[in-house]
C-alpha cells in the first residue's frame, strides 16, 4: 500500500512541477507587454510552491516501506525479496517515466515553442537592428521609392531635353519662316494674273536639324577595347552611323527614341545599375556626368538652312547668278517699305533671266514700295511697267552738262528716247525684227 502512496504523491508533485514551468513560461510572455508600462507580472501574480510537506510525507511513507522490507526479509529469502524489489523499483520506474511521458513531451514543445519565438524575434528584430528582417523590409520599401524618384529623374530628364529641342526647333521655324515668303511666291500660279507676275525661279529653300560631329564626339568617352554593344572602333562606329541613319531628329519623339536607345545600348538593355553599367564603357568612368550632360543638352543638334539655285549651292553660283539670287531677296524678303535703288541689276545676265526672273520680281515688289534701277536693258524699262521713266544724257559740247527727261510711257518722247537709247533707234529694232521673222 505504502508504494502506491509513494507514487501517487510523486507524481502529484510531478504535476505541480509541471505547472510551475508553465506558469513561469507564462509571465515571461506577459512580461514582455507589461514592459512598456513600467510593469512587471510578479506585481501582478504570486504563485509560492513548497514541496516541504509533501516531502515530509513522502520520506515517511519510504521508511515505513522498507520497515517493511526488513520485517518480512529473512536469510533464506533475502535475495528473492532483493531481486523482487529491484523488480518492483524497475517497474516502479517505468511507471513513474510512462505516467510522465505526455507531460515532459509537452514541456519539450513548450520548451521548444519558446525557442522558436525567441528565433523569430532575433530574425524579425526592429528598424534599428542591422540585418534584421524588419530592416530589410524597410530598407526594400525605401528602395522602391527610389526607383520611383528614379525613374521621376529620368522622366524629367528627357522632358528637360524635349525642351531644349523645342527651343532648337523653334530656330528653325525661325528660319522657315524668314524664306516663307518666297516660297509662297514660287508657289502661287493657280491662275493667269499669277503666272503673268511670278518669276519661273529655280530656287529652293530647305530647313532641318542635323548632328554636328556627335559620332567622333560619342566614342571618344567610349573604351571601345571593352565589351558592349560600341566594342570595336570599327564596329562601334558602324552601329553608331545606323542609329544615326535611322533616326528622325526633326521631331521631339525621334530625339528622344535616339536618346533611349544610347543608354539602352550602353546599359545592355538593362533597367537596372544603368549608371554603372554606362560607367564601365567609359574611357574615363569620372568624366560620367560631363558624358550625360553632352547627350541630354542636344549640344550636337543645330537647325541648319539649305538654298539652291537650280540645283546649285550658293557657292558654286556665277557672279550673275550670285547676283540676281540677291535681287531676289531683297526684292521679295526685305519687308521695309522705303525706297530701293538698284545699279545696272542686268551685269552678267542674260537677258532670258532678267525676263524670267527679275521682271516679275521687280513688279511684284513695286506694289508695295518705290523701286529706282538705273539700267541700259530695256526688259528691265520696258516690260517692269515702269510708272516713271527717266533718261538721262551728257552733253560734252557744253562742259558735260547733264540733262533730264522724265515722263510716263505712255509718252510719245520718252517713248522715243526708249528706243533709241534702249532699243538703238527704230531701225536697228525693226532690223532685229525682221531678221526673227517673229509674227504675232
Amino acid at each position: 500500500m505504502n508504494l502506491g502512496k509513494i507514487l501517487n504523491l510523486r507524481n502529484a508533485k510531478s504535476e505541480i512541477e509541471s505547472y510551475k514551468i508553465r506558469t513561469d513560461q507564462f509571465k515571461t510572455k506577459i512580461n514582455v507587454d507589461l514592459k512598456e508600462f513600467g510593469l512587471k507580472v510578479d506585481d501582478l501574480i504570486n504563485l509560492n510552491i513548497n514541496f516541504t510537506k509533501l516531502d515530509a510525507v513522502i520520506s515517511d511513507l519510504e521508511a515505513e516501506l522498507n520497515t517493511e522490507k526488513e520485517t518480512v526479509f529473512n536469510d533464506q529469502n533475502e535475495n528473492i525479496l532483493k531481486q523482487q524489489i529491484e523488480e518492483n523499483i524497475e517497474k516502479m520506474r517505468i511507471l513513474e517515466l510512462t505516467l510522465d511521458a505526455p507531460n515532459r513531451k509537452y514541456q519539450a514543445y513548450l520548451k521548444e515553442v519558446d525557442n522558436w519565438k525567441k528565433k523569430k524575434q532575433e530574425i524579425e528584430g526592429d528598424f534599428e537592428q542591422i540585418g534584421s528582417l524588419n530592416q530589410l523590409k524597410e530598407q526594400k520599401k525605401s528602395l522602391e521609392k527610389l526607383k520611383d524618384t528614379l525613374n521621376e529623374l529620368y522622366e524629367n530628364r528627357y522632358e528637360l531635353s524635349t525642351k531644349i529641342f523645342k527651343n532648337i526647333n523653334k530656330l528653325k521655324m525661325e528660319y522657315q519662316n524668314l524664306y516663307a515668303p518666297i516660297e509662297q511666291f514660287m508657289e502661287s500660279k493657280e491662275d493667269s494674273d499669277k503666272a503673268e507676275n511670278n518669276p519661273e525661279i529655280e530656287l529652293s529653300f530647305s530647313a532641318s536639324i542635323v548632328h554636328t560631329d556627335f559620332l567622333n564626339t560619342f566614342l571618344n568617352y567610349i573604351n571601345k577595347g571593352r565589351s558592349g554593344f560600341f566594342k570595336g572602333t570599327e564596329d562601334g562606329s558602324r552601329k553608331l552611323s545606323e542609329l544615326l541613319k535611322t533616326t528622325d531628329f526633326q521631331t521631339a519623339n525621334g530625339v528622344r527614341y535616339f536618346l533611349t536607345n544610347i543608354i539602352k545600348a550602353l546599359s545592355d538593355g538593362s533597367d537596372d545599375s544603368i549608371l554603372a553599367k554606362v560607367q564601365e564603357q567609359m574611357n574615363t568612368p569620372q568624366k560620367i556626368s560631363e558624358f550625360y550632360d553632352y547627350i541630354f543638352s542636344l549640344g550636337y543638334l543645330s537647325p541648319k538652312y539649305e538654298l539652291t539655285w537650280s540645283g546649285k549651292k550658293p557657292e558654286e553660283l556665277s557672279p550673275g547668278e550670285r547676283g540676281c539670287m540677291l535681287l531676289v531677296f531683297y526684292l521679295l524678303l526685305d519687308k521695309r517699305n522705303h525706297p530701293l535703288i538698284i545699279d545696272q541689276p542686268e551685269e552678267n545676265l542674260d537677258n532670258q533671266t532678267i525676263f524670267k526672273i527679275l521682271v516679275p520680281c521687280v513688279r511684284k515688289a513695286k506694289n508695295r514700295r518705290q523701286i529706282i534701277i538705273v539700267t541700259h536693258n530695256p526688259n528691265i524699262a520696258v516690260n517692269c511697267d515702269a510708272d516713271q521713266i527717266i533718261c538721262a544724257s551728257i552733253d560734252k559740247k557744253k562742259k558735260n552738262k547733264v540733262l533730264y527727261k522724265s515722263g510716263a510711257i505712255e509718252d510719245q518722247k520718252i517713248r522715243e528716247q526708249i528706243i533709241d537709247i534702249l532699243e538703238g533707234t527704230i531701225p536697228a529694232f525693226v532690223k532685229r525684227s525682221n531678221t526673227y521673222r517673229i509674227t504675232s
